[in-house]
């Protein structure tokens, strides 16, 4: 079915695509660490040491990563995002093996290089030093750049410092965190498929920030040479200046919007699955189009003050299972917002 005969009731406000909320508040300017994160994020800084960050999920954890690159003006960062399979080679580079099979097969001869894409950590390696590696620096493929230098169209991003998140490393098998760190500290590692290595220059060795979800633990080795930090579920008065600061427009519907934050509290300690504080920025965005569209219904556009009917069909937003969906109607039900 096409979206331009996608039917609605013609009550309804005409259907829209919106913008993902994670496009929506993904601006580090709006990202607003907390004393004791800040503190951390010094000592980090201060040790030469990656930065190991838990938390409930949505608390902000991956926002540290290009927050501190742009606080510190070192461009973006390179994004490593950990699969179940994940091994440490592969926070360094990819090398296409299926792909190189199925060239040789079908007569197409290229060199082994054409094979390789440069990943994260990897990147930062080679970025960190003058471009001076043996194959060139338009010899490899990128996984966190438009593509390939054109002209030297990126050769401000060598000799430099960059910021390395890697993201839900506990999801990787359980030596893949020891096998990073030895890269990381000689700032060179060897690409088999080449036989050449790639050295980086320890002066300008990259800021690695790390998170987990803590689903499995880490080994011991990897935790002695990380500084390690716990992102504390925010409090009222926190979460509310987050939302500030994020400029959400829900802020200005100031008796809604106090009804929100005072239901979202309730939720938070009801819920067996806590919505975190990404889940509340999205709370709030549905929130915003059900006022619109109800004011559309409205004599005169009235403005929307209360929640009052709103709440329905953002539910989903915070709860996460059936029973969770069930609670959150109960204590809807209990404040008459339903």
């Amino acid at each position: 079915m096409s979206v331009e005969r996608f039917d609605l009731p013609a009550s309804d406000a005409p259907f829209k695509f919106g913008t993902p909320v994670s496009e929506l508040y993904r601006d580090p300017a709006g990202y607003d660490p907390s004393p004791e994160l800040r503190a951390a994020i010094r000592v980090a800084l201060l040790l030469g040491m990656p930065l190991l960050l838990t938390g409930e999920p949505g608390c902000g954890k991956t926002s540290v990563g290009h927050w501190l690159a742009w606080k510190l003006q070192l461009g973006d960062a390179l994004v490593h995002n950990v699969k179940s399979a994940s091994t440490g080679r592969e926070l360094l580079y990819d090398f296409d093996e299926l792909g190189r099979f199925r060239d040789i097969h079908g007569g197409t001869k290229r060199e082994n290089s054409y094979y390789v894409r440069l990943n994260a950590l990897g990147l930062a390696i080679l970025f960190s030093a003058k471009g001076t590696t043996p194959l060139g620096y338009e010899s490899f493929k990128y996984e966190n750049l438009a593509g390939p230098a054109q002209g030297g169209a990126d050769a401000d991003r060598f000799a430099r410092r960059h910021v390395v998140l890697i993201d839900e490393l506990d999801k990787a098998p359980r030596d893949t965190p020891n096998d990073l760190l030895l890269e990381l500290e000689q700032m060179r590692f060897r690409i088999g498929e080449l036989d050449t290595w790639v050295e980086g220059a320890p002066e300008h060795r990259p800021i690695v920030v790390i998170t987990s979800n803590s689903e499995k633990s880490l080994p011991e080795p990897f935790l002695r040479r990380c500084v390690f930090h716990h992102i504390k579920s925010p409090d009222d008065a926190r979460r509310r200046e987050i939302v500030a600061r994020r400029r959400h427009p829900f802020v200005r519907r100031e008796a809604a919007f106090e009804e929100a934050m005072r239901l979202f509290e309730r939720l938070h300690s009801s819920l067996g699955r806590p919505p975190g504080t990404a889940e509340l920025l999205a709370w709030l965005t549905a929130l915003e189009d059900e006022a619109k569209r109800a004011e559309l219904r409205q004599p005169a556009n009235t403005p929307v003050t209360s929640l009052k009917g709103l709440f329905e069909p953002s539910l989903g937003t915070l709860a996460k299972t059936k029973e969770d969906l069930d609670r959150a109607r109960e204590v809807v039900g209990m404040e008459s917002l339903g």
